[in-house]
């Protein structure tokens, strides 16, 4: 009796090289190097900037086998690197050890930009700073540079935070604030078209494919902050009810930022279609697979998300730090035992409570230390607005101080000990107690209450 012979192994990979729109399919030994294969393709990989990569956009060293880059019916491409201009940047990409640190000068003049913007605008909203003829010019400037900087593809992500701030200046100066009434009117019809601007850069920046991280955090603070001005001056409501309505929702915000950064493009999930088996699925012709996942395109994913909720972060805890003070005074005014004193003060805890420890299982130094900053930040001005007498003010600011360094210190040593499991869920209580409440104490604390009363008896 005889056994069948083994089926002979074929010892050739075969594999395609891709040069621009060109193809050329080889089959060579496993042992071959990658250099000797692309000159025998008669492939110029030994010229400057010429680079071989494969399918996942890694660059391929020449010396390596073919067997060990390529499988059978892989793909390899051969790309010519862009020839950097000037005499440094040559000599710095022939250079592994060396990287340019200066910033582009692009960035630097949209910064420039954004910093006059944002003067102008706090002169324009101080009567009498400027005059007809300087604003109308400076108005048509900044307008000019708004569009430049929101249009422009390649203008970079600083013309995310550049655009926005540039159309609100156009627009205050244009409204010309004259008294108080005419100063909030011409604020929130500078947020409207600072949030348009920051939209139309948000449909720049991904109709042209260049990554923008910025632009979608901020179109959806001042969507958020532009509504609430909008409401709140279109109902006849105090000023102080949208500043109310914004601190109060920031711990909201920070609590859902890490759900909300994260987008997965469909090409990076499970296909259920071809790994699942069901009486149906078999008679159904089988779907074309997806291919395998590009782990570059994956760790870009990432980044991408990480750099949106730290750039959210950032926003949500800077905004109740800028209009808490506002808040307090408006609740203190008359005295810390009212209602609206009792709700000022129960917003302080709550989001000191909720910026303390609320970072805790965060990643990033952003997402992790900012909100920390924040409550810390809430604590010193709580403590200088507190309504207590002069000679007890810089006590309890030094003791908000301690209160705050300590808080920094302890929280962290508390989070490594044995016992870091039952304080955990601990804080988890709290921080969820401090989220539910923030909201309803700001506006308790700018009186809302009393405010709806007045307004529905006319």
């Amino acid at each position: 009796m005889s056994t069948p012979t083994a089926a002979r192994r074929d010892p050739h990979v075969r594999f395609g090289i891709e040069v621009g729109a060109e193809r050329r399919d080889i089959a060579l030994r496993p042992d071959v190097r990658v250099g000797d294969a692309m000159r025998s393709a008669l492939l110029p990989v030994g010229d400057e900037g010429v680079l071989v990569l494969d399918s996942t956009g890694r660059a391929v060293p020449l010396d390596t086998a073919v067997g060990a880059v390529v499988a059978d019916g892989g793909l390899l491409h051969v790309v010519r690197r862009a020839v950097p201009r000037g005499r440094a940047k040559r000599w710095a990409a022939e250079r592994q050890d060396v990287v340019l640190r200066r910033p582009p000068v692009q960035t630097g003049a949209l910064a420039v930009a954004t910093a006059l913007g944002a003067g102008t605008a706090v002169a324009a909203l101080l009567p009498g700073t400027l005059g007809a003829w300087s604003a109308t010019v400076a108005a048509v400037a900044l307008g000019i540079g708004a569009l430049a900087a929101v249009l422009v593809a390649a203008a970079g992500p600083a013309a995310a935070v550049a655009g926005p701030t540039l159309g609100f200046a156009t627009t205050v100066l244009a409204l010309d604030a004259a008294d108080p009434a005419t100063a909030r009117l011409s604020v929130t019809a500078g947020l409207v078209v600072a949030t348009l601007l920051a939209g139309a850069r948000l449909l720049v920046s991904r109709s042209s494919g260049t990554p923008d991280d910025l632009a979608g955090p901020l179109f959806a603070a001042l969507a958020a902050v532009a509504v609430v001005q909008a409401v709140t001056l279109l109902a006849a409501l105090p000023s102080v009810v949208g500043a109310a309505a914004l601190v109060g929702a920031a711990p909201v915000v920070v609590r859902l930022v890490p759900q909300l950064s994260i987008a997965v493009p469909d090409e990076q999930l499970i296909d259920l279609s071809r790994v699942s088996r069901t009486a149906l699925s078999v008679r159904t012709p089988r779907v074309r697979s997806l291919g395998r996942v590009n782990e570059r395109l994956v760790l870009r994913t990432v980044a991408s998300a990480e750099r949106r909720k730290d750039v959210a972060t950032v926003v949500a805890t800077v905004l109740p730090v800028a209009l808490l003070p506002w808040v307090l005074a408006t609740a203190w005014s008359a005295g810390s035992t009212t209602a609206a004193g009792v709700a000022g003060s129960v917003l302080v805890t709550c989001v000191v409570g909720a910026f303390a420890l609320g970072p805790r299982g965060q990643r990033g130094r952003a997402a992790r230390w900012a909100p920390r900053v924040g409550a810390a930040v809430v604590l010193v001005e709580a403590a200088l607005l507190a309504p207590v007498p002069d000679r007890w003010r810089v006590a309890t600011t030094i003791g908000a101080l301690v209160l705050a360094l300590a808080f920094a210190a302890v929280v962290p040593a508390v989070a490594r000990g044995q016992r870091s499991v039952l304080l955990s869920h601990l804080g988890d209580r709290v921080e969820g107690l401090a989220v539910a409440l923030s909201l309803p104490a700001a506006l308790c604390a700018a009186d809302l209450v009393d405010t709806l009363r007045k307004v529905a008896s006319g």
